[in-house]
């Protein structure tokens, strides 16, 4: 087969338009081979990506050849995992145990699930529909883009085993659609589990108490806990820890009871904690939801995980009433606001319990009078239920001729029926020497859809008595705060 070499841009339709890629492509086939390889040039220059695609060529040759490449012995027949292993070796020195831990499997996950058996083989391409094809949270599906162009990085940059990086330029997932939610234990839950947990019992206390990760608890070993002080606590070096960072921890009783329980008598400080057999998987807690009789997904589509666990745990410091920064320190955190707001299940907070406890403010302490021991405000004097029908009665007293209230009237209750204010004006009219209305008993009471409501001049000081015989000064009459006014 004869040979092939171009560089080109992608181009795909949108909005029907055909639109082309930022950066150029490139692909090539040397003399007698079949296959087309594509490689990303990562650059918007033509003579560039021309001059990189013809580096790759060259390399390519001299290692047809027999020759040793510029950028790396035998860097392009290495098998990727090989390379791989190198990364996390040099790595090792440079970050924590667990991060080198986690990135490495990843890598190694990805070369086996893209089928990438050689450097050249990793393109974007093959990235991007393996991407895709993931039900991972968007911040995972991140995290390997951000651990595959730190491994190409080392290749290029450090290590000059490779001539380019084909994934710096790919952007990330967004991370505002959460693929996954989570919610905590409640203590009911949690205890049914427990009781059908058996020999994991320990690994679920274990993650409850203390909000180690799984590959955290992983890394446990005896020499790590300290379980006859007279606190009992576990230190965890940093490079066990995701953020690098060791850890102390006070231990609860029950988690210290459980752990001296499987202690082995004779347990080497280097001997692991959890195996297998005590660290739940996954797989084995669906298990035990299963038979305590709890969804690992809810209504609301939260899913109940070994991660849960540690939200369990903020959330239980919440409700337990520990202060923020406390719980934050617990957790190992940085930032107050993952602690409280990411990790806190709010759906599990007592805000029933928070109303209850806020401090009650009684209504403005004018009242008209006395009603079964206590006290009855304006406001309930004009509601229209049945404590509101009791309308405040006008305080008169001297030469004024109304009863004025005594000791032995007060807490007097009765119901005031329309008729009743029909002739609580007629008395007033005659108090004050007015014409009276005449009317009949029929028209006392008055149209159903009559209302009995404030005069809008009351809030002047001014009292409305009688249509035709005009205004008076609510002042000069001596009456009380409590005035109505009755149409229809």
């Amino acid at each position: 087969m004869h040979m092939i070499n171009y560089v080109y841009k992608k181009r795909k339709k949108v909005d029907g338009k055909t639109v082309a890629s930022k950066y150029y492509y490139g692909r090539y086939r040397l003399e007698g081979e079949t296959k087309v390889t594509p490689v990303f040039l990562g650059t918007a220059d033509k003579q560039v990506a021309k001059k990189l695609l013809s580096d790759i060529i060259v390399e390519k040759q001299k290692q047809k050849a027999g020759l040793a490449p510029s950028f790396g012995k035998d860097s392009l027949s290495k098998p990727i995992e090989e390379h791989i292993e190198d990364f996390a070796t040099d790595m090792k020195e440079r970050a924590s145990g667990m991060h080198v831990y986690t990135m490495r499997k990843r890598l190694l996950k990805l070369a086996k699930e893209c089928k990438w058996k050689h450097l050249s083989d990793a393109t974007s391409d093959s990235f991007v529909s393996w991407r895709s094809a993931q039900t991972f949270a968007p911040s995972t599906r991140n995290q390997y883009l951000e651990y595959l162009c730190r491994f190409f990085k080392w290749l290029v940059s450090e290590t000059k085993r490779f001539p380019n990086n084909p994934f710096q330029d790919l952007g990330k997932v967004d991370e505002r659609k959460k693929a996954r939610v989570r919610r905590a234990f409640n203590d009911e839950d949690l205890q049914r589990v427990l009781d059908v947990a058996g020999e994991w019992r320990v690994g679920y206390l274990a993650a409850v108490y203390t909000g180690l990760r799984r590959g955290e608890l992983a890394s446990l070993e005896w020499r790590h806990v300290h379980l006859d002080a007279a606190s009992p606590y576990l230190t965890l070096e940093g490079e066990f820890t995701k953020n690098g960072e060791p850890a102390s921890l006070p231990l609860h009783p029950d988690l210290v009871e459980q752990l001296d329980r499987v202690r082995p008598l004779e347990a080497s400080p280097s001997e692991k904690i959890f195996s297998k057999r005590t660290l739940p998987t996954i797989y084995m807690l669906k298990r035990h939801l299963q038979k305590a009789g709890i969804p690992f997904k809810d209504e609301s589509g939260r899913q109940l995980d070994f991660h849960s666990l540690r939200y369990t745990l903020a959330t239980n410091l919440s409700l337990g009433n520990v202060a923020p920064r406390i719980a934050m320190e617990m957790m190992r955190h940085k930032d107050i606001h993952l602690t409280m707001n990411t990790y806190t299940d709010s759906s599990r907070l007592e805000l029933h319990g928070a109303i209850k406890a806020l401090p009650s403010f009684s209504l403005p302490a004018a009242t008209s009078r006395k009603k079964g021991g206590g006290e009855v405000t304006q406001m309930e004097a004009q509601s229209p239920d049945s404590d509101g029908q009791e309308l405040a009665q006008p305080v008169a007293g001297g030469s004024s001729g109304l009863p004025a209230h005594s000791p032995e009237t007060e807490g007097f209750r009765r119901e005031l029926t329309l008729l009743d204010i029909a002739r609580h004006e007629e008395g007033l009219a005659a108090l004050l020497g007015l014409e009276p209305r005449q009317t009949d008993p029929e028209s006392a009471v008055l149209p159903l859809h009559h209302k009995a409501r404030w005069d809008p001049l009351f809030r002047a000081g001014v009292e409305y008595l009688d249509g035709k015989e005009g205004w008076r000064n609510r002042k000069s009459l001596g009456m009380g705060r409590k005035c109505w006014r009755s149409g229809s």
